[in-house]
């Protein structure tokens, strides 16, 4: 499952389902992650780093999908 969290004209709006279910972007402006409508795929800011958000998910107690487009 894909959502939609790319800005309006970003090339990147096109990119292929993460095996982690973690999303980064240039155009992610927003100040927190966003959590995608199956409930493990996530969004983050632009400037985070993998091993932010894998601490960000272990603090918020969300694995990753154990497959692309996985959830509850």
């Amino acid at each position: 499952m894909m959502f939609d969290h790319h800005r309006p004209g970003c090339p990147n709006a096109a990119e292929a389902l993460s095996a982690t279910g973690d999303y980064f972007c240039d155009c992610h402006s927003f100040a927190q992650p966003l959590v995608g409508p199956n409930g493990t795929d996530v969004a983050f800011p632009v400037g985070w780093t993998e091993s932010q958000a894998r601490e960000w998910r272990r603090k918020n107690g969300l694995a990753p999908p154990s497959e692309p487009g996985s959830g509850p």
